[in-house]
Formats: C-alpha cells, sequence, structure tokens
C-alpha cells in the first residue's frame, strides 16, 4: 500500500471533496435528489478503455482480507474487493484495499445497472489509470478512489460517512 500513499495532497483532496458532498438536503434525503444524472456517467463505456492497463506489469499475489467487506454499513464495493485495513474516525470510515478491476473497471461497475438500482452516482472523474467515483445509497455516502496498480486490479480507498452527518455503527456489526 506504500506506493498508494501520495502524502497529505490526496487526503487533502479526499476530504475536500466529502466537505463540498457532504451537505444535507433536510428530512434525510440526499442533496442529489432530482439532479439528472450527465452523459459523463454513461452505462456505455467503451470496450478499449476497460481493456488491461498494458503500461504496468503483470499482477502479483491478492492481499488478504482483514474484514469481509459488508462489515463496513453503507460500503458498496464491485465483486471480488478485498479490505486491507479499516479505520473510523467520527462521522467518517476510511477502508482500503484491493479489487480485480482496472480503475475504469471500477467505475463501470458502479454505473452498472444492476448498481444504478441501489446507488445514485453523484460524481465521478477517470484518467485511465485512476477513478473516482461518488454515490448515494439514500443513507450512506461513498467516495471511491480507485488506482491501477497492475495490468488488470487496482488498489482503493474508500471514504464513508452517514447522509445525516451521524456516527456509523461500530465496526463489524449491521447497526440495526
Amino acid at each position: 500500500m506504500a506506493a498508494w500513499r501520495t502524502g497529505g495532497r490526496t487526503v487533502g483532496l479526499v476530504f475536500v471533496l466529502l466537505a463540498i458532498a457532504c451537505g444535507g438536503g433536510g428530512d434525510g434525503d440526499p442533496v442529489a435528489d432530482g439532479v439528472e444524472v450527465p452523459a459523463t456517467f454513461a452505462t456505455d463505456i467503451a470496450s478499449e478503455l476497460l481493456a488491461p492497463l498494458e503500461g504496468l506489469g503483470e499482477c502479483g499475489e491478492q492481499p488478504e482480507a482483514v474484514a469481509p467487506v459488508d462489515s463496513v454499513e453503507g460500503l458498496h464495493l464491485p465483486d471480488g474487493a478485498r479490505l486491507t485495513a479499516v479505520s473510523q474516525d467520527g462521522p467518517l470510515v476510511q477502508v482500503e484495499g484491493w479489487v480485480p478491476l482496472t480503475p475504469i473497471g471500477v467505475r463501470a461497475d458502479y454505473v452498472s445497472a444492476a448498481n444504478l438500482e441501489v446507488l445514485e452516482i453523484i460524481n465521478v472523474e477517470d484518467e485511465i489509470w485512476e477513478s473516482e467515483t461518488l454515490v448515494t445509497d439514500g443513507q450512506h455516502r461513498l467516495f471511491v478512489k480507485a488506482q491501477g496498480i497492475c495490468r488488470t486490479e487496482s488498489i482503493f480507498v474508500a471514504l464513508i460517512t452517514a447522509e445525516d452527518g451521524s456516527p456509523p455503527a461500530p465496526l463489524g456489526q449491521d447497526g440495526g
């Protein structure tokens, strides 16, 4: 994971994005209600963008998971994702992990028809080697930044917070 860390710059950017995105629309409704999804969120991603990242080397061993994905309330990740670190600080939960997709593949998973039944896309941005996705499930905001580490895999950091700003359930509990 040391290759992922780029100093305070990345952490600062993440917190600025969350501060902008975490404003609530009264009565627990997500801010993005009624916002039309721009064409940049299109689900018809060109197949060449989903191809392996040829500029990166072959993939090595997959990391061991430290916790199951479903142990974090409000966390929605592509199939096969593994959590390698989980921490909680007030209303934010941060997870780091690995996923068997390129960064564009991660974005494509979030904008897939199946996920659009559960998630509302607030913002996406990708640059082939990395992608950033901000979504809501109506109860939680989720920001995911994925970065390619080899031809077909990525590491990611994700931040989750409740739409209403309340602290999440303790890690490993369902909060119900």
